[in-house]
């Protein structure tokens, strides 16, 4: 019996499916007028990438390395890196160009990638730590109600959570504007039984006006609410939870005089049922009443006063 093949997978391909049928190495050569070392050659190629696997497609050919026109300025790029570390491509380029070279912009942007160490991860930002009664934290979350008559509203919730004993107060509102912002404190000041030294804020209108760099100018409406309570505000820009740990995105303003003395807390014990989350070593309640024993207290404020232009 005598096959005939035109390829070389052609031929692989023959040599394996007569060996699978049972034919002698002897045979194959015999019918495929090959030598019986390409027949052994064959099938152990085959049956090593049957093992280990192999690419469908054929590998790149390996060229050899050419001479480029960065290669005679590489010490000069690395000296460059190593003294300046930001510096950038263009400015390099410009350097070597005075110094004769011939490349361009793509040679020198490629040789900086090879040889710039790479950038040091950065670590990331702690949470501060505050301690009872020092720091609230306030935002908006709008919510679309569907009623029974097929009528939909936008609704928005307030929030105004105690960031040592996570004791939370909501309240709804049709806006959030700076009545509603001033009811939900004063409301939540009622629950609480006081409030904390400080709150945290993101550039919400009613609180900040505007960012001057890294300077929240903050409203002066707002300024006549906090200082009456004796709030000191956080402004941080962008998502509240995001760069709380940054000085860079924070600015504490000083401490705001209160219009009237600040009396003791009054406090009540604690809420029962509620929040069950413990944090290691500290029973909820016993956080709620720190929270509480460290709380101000203040008078309730006119609206008036805190609406007029100061």
């Amino acid at each position: 019996m005598t096959v005939h093949w035109r390829s070389r997978e052609e031929l692989i391909h023959q040599v394996v499916v007569l060996t699978a049928q049972g034919m002698s190495r002897r045979a194959i050569t015999r019918a495929l007028g090959v030598s019986r070392n390409t027949i052994k050659k064959i099938l152990r190629t085959h049956g090593r990438e049957r093992d280990d696997g192999h690419a469908a497609l054929a590998a790149a050919p390996v060229r050899a390395p050419r001479s480029r026109k960065i290669d005679a300025y590489q010490g000069r790029v690395s000296e460059l890196l190593a003294r300046y570390p930001d510096i950038t491509a263009q400015r390099v380029l410009e350097i070597l160009k005075d110094e004769g070279f011939q490349g361009g912009y793509t040679a020198v942007k490629k040789q900086m990638r090879r040889v710039r160490p790479a950038a040091k991860p950065t670590p990331s930002l702690e949470a501060p730590v505050f301690g009872p009664g020092e720091m609230a934290e306030n935002d908006w979350s709008p919510y679309t109600l569907t009623y029974t008559t097929g009528l939909s509203e936008t609704v928005q919730l307030f929030s105004y959570v105690l960031v040592y004993s996570k004791r939370k107060s909501f309240d709804v509102f049709g806006s959030p504007d700076l009545f509603a912002l001033m009811d939900g404190h004063e409301r939540a000041f009622a629950r609480f039984g006081g409030c904390a030294a400080g709150c945290k804020y993101d550039s919400q209108k009613p609180v900040v006006l505007r960012w001057e760099g890294h300077q929240p100018i903050y409203n002066p409406r707002y300024l006549a609410f906090g200082a009456h309570y004796g709030i000191q505000p956080a402004a941080v820009r962008g998502k509240p939870n995001a760069h709380f740990g940054d000085p860079k995105w924070i600015t504490l303003i000083a401490p705001l005089k209160p219009r009237v003395p600040v009396m003791p807390p009054i406090m009540g014990p604690s809420e029962p049922g509620g929040d069950t989350w413990v944090r290691p070593g500290t029973r909820t309640f016993s956080r709620f009443d720190k929270s509480a024993a460290a709380a101000q207290f203040a008078p309730t404020i006119a609206r008036a006063t805190c609406a007029m232009r100061i």
